[in-house]
């Protein structure tokens, strides 16, 4: 486990004493090891949201974000009806045709649900907090990507891709405003509509 810098101490005389101790989000942070649960699985899913949540706003991230990627993490393993140790690339697939096509979801908004998922189950695959050892050992499995390319709505660089090299291209040049999105809509063809 790597361990990251907590905190430092200053000392007279110009001293300083740098703490160092494990990354916010640490499964064992947690969960106390060899310690019965009552509902193991509620509250593993808890720690493990928990620990996600002191790892984003150890990032500094905003409570609205950390907050709102928290709804929408707990509203698809309510849909899903599992936990994350349980979900599938399939879960992510029904979830996400029901929001667009029954509960008429915008793709810009499916991308970003989906991208929350993702997140997650990136922080909970991650040997560093160490939530697959303690899956493995309460459940017999693990936590895994469930959120691939193939099974996740595309955004606009990835529709076009000559778009994102035009961009990289003229980012340099341009900076930013109206003279880069000017280089950008000519660098997209259109498809036709037929």
């Amino acid at each position: 486990m790597r361990l990251c810098r907590i905190g430092c101490d200053y000392f007279p005389g110009g001293l300083w004493r740098i703490r160092w101790g494990p990354a916010p989000g640490v499964a064992r942070l947690h969960l106390a090891d060899g310690m019965p649960l009552l509902r193991p699985e509620e509250q593993v899913f808890s720690a493990m949201l928990d620990g996600w949540r002191n790892q984003q706003l150890a990032r500094n991230l905003a409570f609205s974000t950390v907050e709102g990627r928290e709804r929408v993490v707990r509203a698809f393993a309510a849909h899903a009806d599992a936990f994350p140790w349980q979900w599938t690339p399939l879960l992510v697939g029904e979830w996400c045709t029901d929001l667009r096509a029954v509960q008429g979801l915008r793709r810009s908004a499916l991308r970003q649900y989906q991208e929350s998922v993702r997140m997650l189950c990136d922080y909970l695959t991650d040997p560093e907090y160490g939530w697959a050892e303690q899956c493995i050992a309460r459940f017999g499995t693990h936590p895994v990507q469930v959120c691939h390319e193939w099974n996740t709505a595309v955004g606009w660089l990835r529709d076009f891709p000559e778009a994102g090299a035009e961009f990289a291209r003229w980012v340099p040049v341009c900076g930013s405003g109206p003279c880069l999105l000017g280089h950008l809509r000519a660098a997209i063809v259109r498809k036709p509509s037929w």
